[in-house]
């Protein structure tokens, strides 16, 4: 992606987002039932409306395959069952999600899953795979079946069944290992997403050819810094994006994605809890930082403000998210009198908007 369209996804972002604000304050049930069932709805707009009081708003966030993974893996836990079952009607619903969905105690939960096209086709004895109820499945996948029999089952010469052994979280590191070098993509793919996988097999897999395998590592919170600084240089954005929006993320590599030329990978490193502040500094003054300010915290902004090395342009761009946010008054009686030259710049500057 080059920077010119990440400029303009993220004005077209703003746009969205913006809109989003002002029709939930006015509770505008058919634009946000519009923008749930959209594929063309930005993430961070999905992620806002799978919170919405309405069950059908986010029972068409649940099915929307534009909302991300975490999103999903959140409403596997809404309490409205119809929205759990709305899941399984995602081609792109995390397995994990899918395998819990399984379990889940709504009958009807449970009938959607084995329902949707996707799931029976994973199943299907056309690929040589387990039914849903086949037993090796439900042993190579249960946190309860011991090393041994795990062991054995990663061995096994159907796909789904070492699968299911690598991602179950008791499966001992050294079968993980040798399932993060399985000649089938789908069997590496559980190991990338296993936190019980040793640091090595992880690192191998941040450099593997599939990229829905990267992309697991990406957003494995048990990642180290080594795999994750791998995969902030991958030539897809969304990996780079999951790696900036990973909890792991180490300093030096949110630095480096805040740079990004990709619009979500400079959203998600700026607004990162591990970012240095000079880093979340620096991006405000890209062109899609007044829109990033809407999304820091409020005593970060105070912080950029209040620091003497930042600029006055910085310093104005995070009042404007201040002020955004309706804090007039007290960008005004913490700001206004300020003795600092570029904090009195950047107050003069926000000054018209002030005013309005």
């Amino acid at each position: 992606m080059s920077a010119h369209d990440s400029y303009h996804d993220a004005v077209n972002t703003g746009a969205v987002t913006a809109k989003l604000h002002r029709h939930m304050a006015s509770e505008n049930y058919p634009w946000k039932l519009k923008q749930a069932a959209d594929l063309a709805t930005p993430k961070e707009v999905l992620a806002a409306l799978a919170h919405d009081d309405s069950d059908i708003v986010r029972s068409y966030v649940a099915k929307n395959t534009n909302t991300h993974g975490s999103t999903l893996e959140m409403l596997a836990t809404d309490p409205c069952g119809v929205v759990r079952g709305a899941l399984a009607e995602n081609e792109v619903c995390p397995f994990v999600v899918l395998k819990q969905l399984k379990q889940d105690p709504d009958r009807g939960v449970q009938e959607a899953v084995d329902r949707a096209p996707f799931v029976r086709q994973m199943y299907s004895n056309a690929l040589g795979a387990p039914t849903a109820s086949d037993p090796r499945w439900d042993i190579a996948s249960d946190p309860r079946t011991p090393p041994y029999a795990l062991m054995a089952l990663s061995q096994d010469a159907d796909r789904w069944v070492r699968f299911g052994v690598a991602i179950n979280p008791q499966t001992p590191a050294q079968v993980l290992a040798a399932l993060a070098r399985d000649r089938v993509w789908t069997v590496r793919e559980g190991a990338a997403f296993n936190h019980a996988t040793p640091a090595h097999a992880l690192i191998d897999l941040a450099r593997d050819l599939d990229a829905i395998v990267r992309r697991y590592v990406a957003n494995n919170s048990a990642a180290p810094s080594q795999a994750l600084a791998i995969l902030a240089r991958d030539a897809d954005p969304d990996i780079r994006a999951d790696v900036a929006d990973n909890s792991a993320a180490p300093s030096q590599v949110l630095t480096e994605l805040v740079h990004d030329e990709d619009y979500e990978t400079s959203r998600n490193a700026a607004l990162h809890p591990m970012t240095p502040l000079p880093s979340k500094a620096y991006a405000l003054t890209l062109p899609s930082g007044a829109h990033f300010a809407r999304f820091f915290e409020a005593d970060t902004l105070h912080l950029v403000i209040t620091d003497p090395a930042t600029t006055a342009q910085q310093k104005a761009t995070a009042m404007g998210g201040l002020l955004h946010r309706g804090q007039h008054h007290d960008v005004r009686e913490r700001y206004g009198a300020s003795p600092d030259r570029p904090t009195q710049d950047a107050f003069m500057s926000v000054f018209v908007d002030m005013l309005n």
